[in-house]
């Protein structure tokens, strides 16, 4: 189909620049509420930062994209086993940048099941919550840091249910029973019967529970999902409660991953429910500059020097503004923290027995490694998402690993806890601007962009797109934000069931026409009346 059959109209209610998450959200809601939608991204796959990039693109990763920069590529001791992968299994892969988690009874996943949005998508169910045990205490400073050592260390599940609890063999018996203790007040509290003070800490809070050591690590670290001790009560008391809620519903482990991609997948997923509802879609094409009319107040968009749209409303983020609009003046963050990351290409997982795990290494695993300027700051956990094949991301045998810490230095040694140097084929390390740039707009513009975050680091995705539901919502002053959409199982057996009733009542008028023929004598003619 052409550009010119796809595009009848000129105007649009909104024009979506981008198909990240965020934007594809945006892109649905207006749809579904019969609003006219064009979609442009100049590349040609959905989801933007959020996508799961083949593996020869994701090598070609260089320069900055979006948030992320400074990326460093290096092979590992097993990298000839790329070799047995070979070229033509690159689209195997689907790398992200950034895997988000999603909470069993969180935004999204709600979201999903009161509308149907989600339908096309397949989850997994995340099979366990790791934490890295310290190393030993002769592994010092000046030990971890030379590349002799083996540092690899034992993990604990986090427990997922009292069946959890009382299995695990690295919580002593006393603190079992306060565990428990904790976990019942705070179901209890879920309802919302416990008011949590606003000044205390998150670790002052655990302590008024008689909750410390190795106890307080695992809450904090693999329950709360936390990566700095000092969070405050109300902000890890929630993720708990949230974790709590979350157990259950699916299985035993409160979070899903989307597979074949993730945030990419998610992201398509919404932009064919805009379609459906009449969204115009236009990838992998130049897009001119876009500019504000302020006589006609509309946006005007050209794609491929040819084709010119006008819209009411833009929805972008901050960086599409900055490369796409240059009528909207964006601020770089001044300074802005950055977190490091590494993605791991192995040829085994942490765990030989999971294809999907959350490993945290805590600031206690981690060892003396950080510089004397990072001392300064609180010390961080780093968080960690292992795939295997089941997951659809890459080729059998071969394990994707994501690291996320605050620091170079503490990732280096995250991955040097939980992997044999031997099994890495593959280390790419780059960074994460922790603040989007800022959109200065002009008066006559508020009204028009509906400007959405890009992609955090966060691993919860509800950090993610929660805020943007409910800014959406306040933005068209709609209290739903999506109608559920038509379920077309529903709507065939509704089909079927309309088609057999037809079949019915035509067969009951048959009968009833050949009863009455029966009825009458043979060769009786009624007579004339005068």
């Amino acid at each position: 189909m052409t550009m010119d059959s796809q595009c009848n109209s000129t105007h649009f209610d909104v024009l979506v620049l981008g198909t990240g998450l965020n934007e594809s959200l945006i892109a649905a809601a207006h749809s579904r509420r019969g609003d006219t939608v064009l979609h442009l991204d100049p590349t040609d796959c959905y989801g933007g930062a959020w996508a799961g990039m083949d593996l020869k693109r994701f090598q070609s990763l260089t320069g900055q994209l979006e948030g992320f920069a400074e990326f460093e590529h290096s092979l590992g001791p097993a990298a000839s086993s790329m070799a047995s992968i070979g070229e033509q299994q690159s689209n195997r892969f689907a790398i992200e940048l950034a895997p988000k988690l999603l909470y069993a009874r969180g935004a999204l996943v709600d979201l999903f099941s009161q509308t149907g949005a989600g339908r096309h998508l397949d989850f997994k169910l995340v099979e366990g919550t790791f934490i890295s045990s310290p190393p030993p205490a002769a592994a010092t400073a000046e030990s971890t840091l030379q590349s002799t050592p083996d540092l690899v260390g034992p993990t604990d599940r986090v427990p997922a249910s009292k069946e959890d609890v009382f299995a695990s063999k690295s919580i002593s018996l006393i603190d079992k029973r306060r565990l428990m203790k904790f976990f019942t007040n705070e179901m209890a509290a879920v309802q919302g019967l416990e008011e949590v003070p606003e000044d205390a800490s998150f670790a002052d809070y655990l302590h008024s529970h008689d909750i410390k050591g190795q106890l307080e690590t695992v809450l904090t670290y693999g329950v709360a999902l936390l990566t700095k001790s000092n969070e405050s009560a109300q902000t890890g008391t929630h993720l708990v409660r949230k974790y709590l809620d979350s157990l259950g519903r699916f299985g035993n482990s409160p979070f899903l991953a989307c597979m074949y991609g993730g945030g990419g997948e998610i992201a398509q997923s919404l932009c064919r429910v805009a379609a459906v509802y009449g969204g115009v879609y236009i990838l992998g094409r130049h897009i001119a500059p876009v500019a504000f009319d302020r006589e006609r107040k509309v946006w005007k968009v050209t794609v491929d020097h040819e084709l010119t749209f006008t819209a009411d409303k833009l929805v972008a983020n901050a960086y599409t503004l900055k490369s796409l609009v240059p009528s909207v003046d964006v601020q770089d963050a001044p300074s802005a923290q950055r977190t490091h990351n590494a993605v791991v290409l192995a040829t085994q997982g942490v765990r030989d027995d999971t294809q999907l795990g959350l490993y945290i290494v805590p600031p206690a695993a981690l060892g003396n490694v950080e510089h004397a300027a990072e001392r300064e700051c609180p010390a961080h956990a780093v968080q960690v998402v292992d795939m295997g094949s089941e997951m659809q991301v890459c080729p059998k045998d071969v394990h994707v690993l994501h690291f996320r810490g605050s620091s170079r230095s503490n990732v280096d040694m995250a991955i040097r806890r939980l992997l044999p140097a031997e099994c890495i084929i593959q280390t790419t390390h780059f960074t994460h601007a922790s603040v989007d740039p800022t959109a200065q707009l002009s008066q006559d513009l508020q009204d028009t962009v509906f400007v959405v975050p890009s992609v955090t680091m966060a691993l919860d995705v509800d950090s993610d797109v929660a805020p943007v539901i409910q800014a959406w919502k306040g933005e068209v002053g709609q209290e739903e934000f999506m109608a559920p959409l038509p379920n077309p199982d529903e709507e065939q057996m509704v089909n079927e069931a309309r088609q057999l009733q037809e079949q019915d009542q035509e067969q009951e008028k048959d009968e009833a026409g050949q009863t009455q023929g029966a009825a009458k004598e043979p060769g009786a003619v009624e007579a004339d009346k005068p």
